[in-house]
């Protein structure tokens, strides 16, 4: 009766185990990150009497819980695609909002500002149409002020939300080696208490959602994690965890840096997933692209209204204009735009000097508005083309100034002519000044490329590139020029024959549109009062020949002859374009994030009827567990009553 006495015993005592694992799974049907729990029975050993084996019953194995690694693992790969695009969502969204706006955005304050300059242009005398004008542009440039503030409060926010989740990043790596510790008590994972191993999944699913990781599993459960793949930056090594630390704005404003402490030191680049990469991307591929073109097309308006007012004459029909933007000193760009004009007066309405009804260069200011002047970069990277000749090289006359928005190397007349004095030599001197672009060869143009993420590359040049020859009698300077590089001009030519200077503007040079008109132009008796130069075409080159006796022309510009800069539209065509572009990014990530959203969804769902909790499942077991208990105290029973029938013998 013994034996029967012990199975049954064991028997309520092992479906007891099962009740309440049931009631367990029950009762934590809505506990995030819990995963279904059931018993494991094993036959206890039997024993032998006589010929035959008599089972002595079960006992409880283990508790595990419902678990698949490669469901797990894509639960985390999703979660971590669909972080990213939340974060950009999120950014660009509120980018465009506020620059799309009527009352926030550039397109209204630029209509009100072309609007006055209209008005201006048909009663250039009047007092009330100067102070409007000079208002609007006030109005103006306070809105490129307040967007770039706007912008530049986003890029704290990202920089604060990086931090952040860099702190809850190294949080969760440090909970982690924790649970690790715990783990590595019990060297067989089929052992480990199954809250325990919950714990461990949940932690790793939230730091999935910081960061794209790859999880390497012990034996015990013990996990070890690299960013991004299995040779990626180590996370958790030996039990070790790494810190991770941020750095912003080095080596260049609005750059950002993710610092490991441990393995591979330095910079981390293979912070590619989750809310961080996310955020970094966001930065990267949206944030800093907008500043860097809001400021382009801040210094592209500042280039062109003030080179319409130094053109022109003030309203006396006196004095030549003066600058009419500029920045505060300090801070360049859209956030330092500043209206340097304060009195009416001083507006240049004026093409010709004594005419104080004249509105012909007000004319052209409300012209801008419509006017090609955005610079066409040919996307990203950004690239300027020069037009050079190995004559044109060897003959170089001035500076060469290169700028990538960060660096600024100036090439000497000598440093061209002797050390380069052919395109290609050319292009290699430059790529070893240390700029972050590079100087390849087609045909006879240089082509100078950004590197990724960096602005346009700006040439600046002393004389214009062309070939001089000053031992021709009379002396020559040949410019080469393409009509379409007229009609895009950039800045001022000056043009000298050593005893007179006269200087054409952007927009004298810019209205002939052709070659030939602007030998025409510099021909003319109103460009050229006491300068003895005659102009005269050969192809796409302008022949400049000095008077008898007199030394080669000089020509000074303040931009290369190249490829057409200025050809992706008028300023607002520039405006709508930054809005289109971060709206388009808003909506690829939208299109992106539904698509994931599925995928998540069906990693989720995945996971639930692998792990979940199902009601209808439980309440059978709990059925059948009830069942198999009462059974096992009908043995016990059963046992009692046979050993008392057996007491009862006399």
């Amino acid at each position: 009766m013994a034996d029967l006495l012990t199975i049954g015993a064991s028997a309520a005592q092992l479906y007891k185990s099962g009740l309440a694992t049931v009631s367990n799974n029950i009762a934590n049907l809505t506990t995030e990150g819990y995963n279904r729990q059931s018993i494991n029975v094993s036959e206890s050993a039997p024993n032998l009497h006589g010929q035959s084996y008599i089972g002595t019953g079960a006992n409880l194995a283990s508790v595990t819980r419902a678990y698949n690694g490669f469901a797990e693992n894509n639960l985390r790969q999703s979660k971590g695609e669909l972080s990213i695009q939340d974060q950009l969502i999120d950014y660009t969204s509120q980018i465009v909002d506020v620059m799309g706006s009527d009352s926030a955005g550039l397109n209204q304050a630029m209509d009100r500002f072309f609007d006055a300059a209209g008005g201006l242009s048909i009663d250039p005398a009047s007092i009330a149409m100067r102070s409007s004008f000079l208002n609007e542009a006030q109005g103006l440039a306070i809105r490129f002020n307040e967007l770039a503030d706007y912008l530049n409060d986003v890029e704290q926010d990202t920089q604060f939300a990086i931090e952040v989740k860099t702190t809850r990043l190294n949080n969760l790596a440090e909970q982690l080696v924790t649970i690790n510790s715990e783990l590595k008590e019990n060297l067989d994972v089929t052992k480990q208490p199954p809250g325990l191993l919950d714990q461990r999944d949940k932690t790793l699913l939230e730091m999935a959602e910081i960061a794209n990781i790859y999880v390497i599993e012990g034996n015990s459960g013990a996990v070890d994690i690299r960013l991004d793949n299995a040779f990626g930056t180590m996370v958790i090594d030996n039990n070790r965890a790494n810190q991770f630390s941020t750095q912003f704005n080095q080596p260049k404003v609005g750059s950002v840096e993710i610092i490991s402490s441990y393995g591979a030191l330095g910079n981390v680049t293979d912070m590619t997933g989750g809310a961080l990469g996310g955020l970094l991307s966001v930065r990267s591929q949206v944030l800093m692209p907008t500043i860097a073109k809001l400021d382009d097309l801040a210094n592209t308006l500042t280039t062109q209204v003030n080179a319409i007012q130094i053109a022109g004459y003030d309203a006396n029909g006196i004095f030549l204009g003066t600058d009419m933007f500029g920045n505060d000193g300090v801070t360049t760009g859209a956030a330092g735009l500043t209206l340097l004009l304060s009195d009416p007066m001083k507006i240049a309405a004026a093409r010709q000097p004594g005419s104080t009804g004249d509105n012909s260069n007000m004319v052209l200011m409300a012209r801008l508005q419509t006017t090609h002047v955005m610079e066409e970069t040919g996307g990203t990277p950004a690239k300027n083309t020069l037009s050079l000749t190995d004559d044109d090289v060897a003959n170089f006359a001035g500076t060469m100034t290169l700028n990538d928005g960060a660096t600024t190397v100036t090439l000497t007349q000598a440093d061209i002519r002797n050390l380069g004095s052919t395109t290609a030599g050319l292009a290699n001197l430059i790529n070893a000044r240390g700029v972050s672009f590079t100087a390849s060869i087609t045909g006879d143009d240089m082509v100078l490329t950004s590197a990724d993420g960096n602005p346009r590359v700006t040439v600046t040049t002393g004389t214009l590139i062309g070939v001089s020859d000053a031992s021709a009698i009379p002396p020559t300077n040949t410019l080469s020029l393409t009509d379409t590089q007229i009609s895009n001009f950039v800045g001022t030519m000056t043009l000298n024959d050593g005893a007179t200077t006269v200087t054409l503007s952007q927009a004298d040079i810019r209205d002939q549109g052709t070659t030939a008109k602007l030998s025409d132009f510099i021909n003319s008796s109103k460009v050229l009062p006491g300068l003895d130069v005659t102009a005269s075409t050969n192809g796409d080159k302008i022949i400049l020949t000095s008077g008898v006796g007199k030394p080669f022309v000089e020509v000074i510009i303040g931009t290369p002859i190249g490829a057409p800069v200025y050809g992706g539209g008028s300023l607002t065509d520039g405006y709508n374009s930054i809005v289109t572009a971060v709206g388009s990014q808003a909506t690829l990530a939208k299109i992106s994030k539904d698509a994931l959203q599925v995928v998540f969804e069906q990693a989720t769902a995945e996971k639930d009827r692998i792990s979940g909790v199902s009601l209808d499942e439980e309440a059978a077991d709990l059925i059948r567990y009830q069942q198999a208990f009462q059974a096992s105290a009908k043995i016990i029973e059963v046992s009692s009553k046979l050993f008392d029938t057996i007491l009862g013998v006399r």
